[in-house]
């Protein structure tokens, strides 16, 4: 199997963090600086969420502070949903897990 090199994108990036919070929030100084540890710029990051708020797919309160919003955050919703669903599963000693 080849291995890829391609770059992940400033989008990907603030996306998936977002995603991966509970609330789905973020101060832009924290997303701002986890873009930099993919060597994505300040000025990059930035673009990608004004881009995504103009999307629908973050809104900002004004404070600095990003919020997952539409299609991402019903994606969120989806993925929190499956991972409840499979933890609920196989709960007793000895069960399967499906």
């Amino acid at each position: 199997m080849q291995e890829s090199n391609v770059p992940l994108t400033a989008r990907s990036v603030l996306a998936s963090a977002l995603l991966g919070e509970d609330p789905p929030q973020l101060p832009v100084s924290h997303l701002v600086h986890l873009a930099a540890l993919f060597g994505i710029n300040e000025n990059r990051a930035r673009v990608a969420l004004s881009r995504m708020a103009s999307a629908g797919e973050v809104t900002t309160d004004g404070s600095g502070r990003y919020r997952l919003a539409g299609h991402l955050l019903d994606r969120r919703d989806r993925q929190t949903g499956s991972r409840r669903a499979q933890t609920r599963r196989g709960t007793e000693p000895g069960a399967w897990p499906w």
